[in-house]
């Protein structure tokens, strides 16, 4: 084979690699995809180790310009699971957004749950 063959090869492989790889990193992070976490509730469940609530702001108001209502700006939705990782899993499947817990700025822990004697291991 010649050596230009070989390059031309060589380039066109690249250039698929590079095209395929950051294609979707530029879509994945839009803010339409993301689900902003603005506050976590932590609770014991009833049929697992922990209850994880989780309120989110609708990222799609915001886009729009906003809403003079905030009752309708936010909504909250709750899974119950073993550890705090396997929940937000279910609340990420639930929703088919991706969590992004960039603002959340407070964690609830109930007070039934803060007395267990080792709750920081269900963490």
């Amino acid at each position: 084979m010649s050596k230009n063959l070989v390059n031309i090869i060589i380039f066109a492989i690249l250039l698929v690699i590079f095209i395929n790889g950051f294609s979707e990193s530029y879509t994945m992070h839009n803010i339409s995809n993301l689900a902003h976490v603005l506050a976590l509730g932590i609770d014991k469940g009833e049929n697992a180790k922990l209850k994880l609530s989780a309120q989110f702001s609708k990222s799609s108001l915001f886009a729009k310009g906003g809403s003079s209502d905030a009752s309708s700006s936010i909504f909250l939705i709750s899974a119950e699971a073993d550890s705090i990782f396997s929940a937000l899993n279910l609340l990420n499947s639930y929703i088919g957004k991706e969590i992004n817990l960039s603002h959340c700025s407070v964690i609830i822990f109930s007070e039934d749950y803060a007395k267990e004697r080792y709750f920081y291991r269900n963490l």
